[in-house]
């Protein structure tokens, strides 16, 4: 789910990063440019593939959250109607009721914010719940797991987390994947995650190296 338009911001009123801005930061970008190359030697323009990509993820993530809230349903296409359907086989196996969506929290001691797609219950246990539309799993999307777990458990003591279903939709045939990661695994997870977050609030250092050594620019 995206950053709300204003951002998160903490009691005091100071503004927090977002979980997918700080994991962003970091992750490699490799696949991605391979990935736009790949479009290039098609004869393809990737923003154009990236667009139409972008537009199924959203219609997917409204299907199901249509679905889940008993709304109705967006106007789907082809691709975006195949991954709702393997949602619903996805759902159809696992009894898991949902609780909430679109979760806004924000961790008053990590200091960042996010907003989880879904908790649900299974067995009165409470799951986290993450819809991806994407042409892979990557490792960051285990950190932002860790991290949306962090904010629950935080701001809900007694109804922590057990574990978390990341659910990946491709963006290009519809294809379903659910991965499970358990809580223990989550806690290992987000002992980086905190690193990640000292490195981003030090970014803006790096901004003002390169302001002040554009200053020393003569023209030659």
């Amino acid at each position: 789910m995206p950053t709300p338009k204003a951002g998160y911001f903490l009691k005091d009123g100071s503004k927090v990063p977002g979980t997918t801005t700080i994991c962003s930061a970091y992750k490699d970008s490799g696949g991605l440019l391979h990935w736009a190359w790949e479009q290039g030697t098609k004869g393809l323009d990737y923003r154009e593939t990236r667009d139409k990509a972008g537009d199924i993820g959203t219609l997917v993530h409204a299907a199901i959250e249509a679905n889940l809230s008993g709304t109705t349903l967006p106007p789907l296409g082809e691709v975006a109607e195949k991954a709702y359907q393997a949602f619903l086989r996805w759902k159809g196996k696992n009894s898991i009721e949902i609780i909430e969506q679109e979760i806004q929290l924000v961790s008053e001691v990590h200091k960042y914010g996010g907003t989880l797609d879904a908790i649900g219950v299974a067995e009165d246990e409470h799951i986290l719940l993450d819809w991806k539309t994407s042409k892979g799993v990557y490792k960051n999307y285990i950190l932002q797991l860790a991290a949306y777990t962090q904010l629950w458990n935080e701001n809900h003591p007694g109804l922590e987390i057990t574990g978390a279903w990341l659910v990946r939709f491709s963006k290009t045939d519809g294809v379903c994947e659910p991965y499970f990661f358990p809580s223990e695994e989550l806690q290992f997870a987000f002992k980086q995650f905190p690193r990640f977050r000292e490195a981003y609030a030090d970014e803006h250092l790096l901004d003002m190296m390169l302001e002040r050594a554009k200053s020393c620019i003569k023209p030659l």
